[in-house]
């Protein structure tokens, strides 16, 4: 959890300052706040459980190239798609933007 709270927080930061191009006097806080504690709980707890314990439950423990394969080809096409973005979206909706998840759906 502390460790992808402190990525999400450090990425953030940068896109501010590096992509964004603002000086870091006039980083938003808020949002980096609510971005690393997505990072923590999206990117650490909820694909811990995902990826060291669902996908060994449906795929197996093995780590041969064709079980690697399998496991990509599902985050792609099912995780990625229809829970990772849409709990990204409907997170921002209502700690970022405050209109609700249905509206960071939308």
């Amino acid at each position: 959890f502390a460790t992808c709270t402190v990525k999400g927080v450090i990425a953030d930061v940068l896109s501010q300052c590096v992509i964004e191009g603002r000086p870091a006097r006039e980083i938003d806080w808020w949002r980096n706040a609510v971005f690393g504690f997505y990072g923590g709980w999206y990117c650490g707890w909820v694909q811990h459980g995902l990826y060291n314990i669902l996908y060994t439950r449906l795929f197996g423990p093995k780590t041969t190239l064709f079980n690697a394969l399998r496991k990509v080809a599902f985050d792609s096409a099912v995780h990625v798609p229809l829970v990772c973005f849409p709990v990204y979206y409907a997170y921002k909706g209502i700690f970022y933007d405050g209109d609700g998840p249905l509206a960071g759906l939308a």
